[in-house]
C-alpha cells in the first residue's frame, strides 16, 4: 500500500471512531469547546494532498455566504488556488494568523495536518463525502454551518456557485469551430481507474474530433513529463501550459462548448459556465457513487438544468 493510501485509511478509521463523536450534523464536525459567537473564521485548505482544487471549489461559496452575514473571513488556500481566493476578493494569509481567528475550519482530512495542540480546540470540520447529507454539498454544509453558528440561511435561495473567473482565454486565440476542454488525469485516486475509463474518455474524444469539434488537452506540467504521448487524433495539447485561473477562462470562452474528463474539476468548471461534461466515474462504491451523482454533479442548487453525459 502507497503512502497516500495508507494516510487515507488512517483518516478514514479517525473520521469513524475519534472524530465520529463531534459530529454535529452531516458533514459538520464540532470541536469549538466554546458556544461563544465568532466574529472571525480562519479557513484552512492548504494541505494539497488532501485538499484538491475541485474540494475548493465547493468551499469558496461558504467563505461568501458568511461574509455576506457579516463575519471576518481568512482563508489559506493551496498554491495552485491563492490567484483564485485573491481574484474573489479574500484576505489570504499565513497559518499563525489563520490560527489566530476566533474560529477555525478546515477539511476533515486535514486533521492529522493541523498542529496537535490546535486541532482539537476552536476548530470545525466540514466533511464533503458524508453519505448523510441532504442537499448538493455547498449548499448542505453552508445551511449545518449556519445553523452551529446560530444564523439563519435559506439555503435554498442563497447562491453557492463558486466565484467565476471572466475573460476570454488567450490560449485558443486562433480556433475556429468548436471547442471542448479534454483531460485524461486525475490529481488523486489514479487507483481507481483502469484501462477501460481511460479508453471511454478516448472514444468519447475521438468521436467529437470527427464531428468537427477541436480537442485542446489540458493537465499539468508533470502530468506531460510523465506521459508524453500524444492522443491518436489531432488535437491541442497545453498540459503545462495552464494556470488554475486560466483552466476557468478556457471553459469560460465562447467558443468553448464543454469538457470531457474524470470526475474533476474540468467538469466541475464546464457546469459553472453552463456548458455540457462529458464525465467518465472513478470506480466508487455504490453509496459513495450515488452520493456523487446526486450531490456533488453539480455541488450547489441551481435554476439552469445542468448537461451531464456519464461515460
Amino acid at each position: 500500500m502507497n503512502r497516500y493510501l495508507l494516510l487515507k485509511a488512517i483518516q478514514l478509521l479517525r473520521e469513524h471512531t475519534v472524530l465520529r463523536s463531534k459530529r454535529a450534523f452531516p458533514g459538520v464536525y464540532d470541536f469549538r469547546q466554546t458556544t461563544a459567537s465568532p466574529h472571525s473564521l480562519g479557513f484552512d485548505f492548504s494541505d494539497s494532498r488532501f485538499v484538491h482544487v475541485g474540494d475548493q471549489l465547493f468551499f469558496e461559496p461558504i467563505l461568501r455566504q458568511l461574509r455576506v452575514h457579516g463575519f471576518t473571513v481568512k482563508v489559506i488556500p493551496t498554491v495552485a488556488m491563492r490567484e483564485y481566493f485573491v481574484d474573489a476578493g479574500y484576505s489570504v494569509v499565513s497559518v499563525p494568523e489563520m490560527l489566530a481567528q476566533d474560529l477555525r475550519v478546515a477539511p476533515i482530512w486535514m486533521y492529522d495536518s493541523i498542529d496537535r495542540q490546535e486541532r482539537t480546540r476552536r476548530f470545525v470540520y466540514i466533511n464533503s463525502a458524508d453519505h448523510g447529507m441532504i442537499l448538493p454539498v455547498t449548499n448542505h454544509l453552508t445551511k449545518y454551518l449556519m445553523r452551529l453558528l446560530n444564523v439563519e440561511f435559506d439555503e435554498r435561495a442563497a447562491d453557492c456557485r463558486p466565484h467565476k473567473i471572466t475573460g476570454e482565454s488567450a490560449l485558443i486565440n486562433g480556433i475556429t469551430g468548436p471547442i471542448l476542454i479534454y483531460n485524461d488525469s486525475v490529481d488523486s485516486g489514479g487507483f481507481r481507474l483502469s484501462k477501460m475509463h481511460y479508453g471511454k474518455l478516448l472514444e468519447i474524444a475521438e468521436g467529437k474530433q470527427r464531428e468537427g469539434y477541436t480537442l485542446v488537452r489540458v493537465g499539468t506540467n508533470a502530468e506531460r513529463t510523465g506521459n508524453p504521448k500524444g492522443l491518436p487524433f489531432p488535437h491541442i495539447d497545453l498540459r503545462g501550459e495552464t494556470s488554475v485561473l486560466d483552466l476557468f477562462r478556457l471553459l469560460g470562452s465562447a467558443n468553448t462548448v464543454g469538457s470531457i474528463s474524470f470526475d474533476t474539476v474540468i467538469a466541475h468548471l464546464a457546469l459553472l459556465y453552463e456548458k455540457p461534461a462529458w464525465i467518465c466515474m472513478r470506480i466508487f462504491s455504490k453509496s459513495h457513487a450515488e452520493h456523487v451523482r446526486r450531490f456533488v454533479w453539480p455541488s450547489y442548487l441551481s435554476e439552469h438544468p445542468v448537461s451531464i453525459h456519464y461515460l
